[in-house]
């Protein structure tokens, strides 16, 4: 109740249209490198869901190779299982560990913080995150303010809330 009259009404998201599906599509393959065949296969397939299409984006452009149908027909169907997909590709055991320690914690926390929180060496903490399978799940959480940016600066955080669910 606190709250009544400060907070403004809940905006409901829509799925993207064709044009915007596109649109969205060119931010994450600037070199067109999808053609013309593969993205209405990711638009047909994740009917407009941003988030699955960015996953998707991100996955195929990944391959080295030219991407074809058949890779996107190999693509996961839902936001699960593109983080399980990631998850399982990481194998390093410390690696590991500071995916599952900042998936469990309430926000994000420093470097500095993350090697004692998961039990490894600060030397140990920056060995792993170099490891880019770690930055396929986790992301820096970017500070506005300049007091939070100094505190909290280069803090690992889960891209999205849904791929914390991959340790709870």
């Amino acid at each position: 109740g606190e709250l009544d009259g400060v907070c403004q009404e809940p905006i409901y998201l829509d799925y993207l249209t064709e044009t915007e599906e596109g649109n969205f599509i060119d931010v994450y393959d600037p070199n067109n490198r999808l053609d013309s065949m593969v993205r209405p296969a990711i638009a047909k397939r994740y009917k407009g869901w941003p988030l699955l299409l960015e996953l998707a984006a991100t996955q195929l452009l990944k391959n080295e190779y030219d991407i074809t149908l058949e890779h996107v027909d190999n693509l996961p169907s839902d936001i699960q299982g593109f983080w399980i997909r990631r998850y399982k590709s990481i194998h390093d055991e410390n690696t590991l560990k500071i995916l599952h320690t900042v998936c469990l914690l309430p926000h994000p926390y420093p470097r500095k913080n993350l090697s004692s929180l998961a039990g490894i060496s600060p030397s140990t903490l920056a060995t792993v995150v170099n490891e880019s399978a770690l930055w396929d799940v986790l992301d820096y959480v970017e500070y506005e303010d300049k007091e939070s940016k100094r505190l909290w600066d280069n803090c690992p955080y889960p891209k999205h809330a849904s791929a914390k669910a991959l340790v709870e």
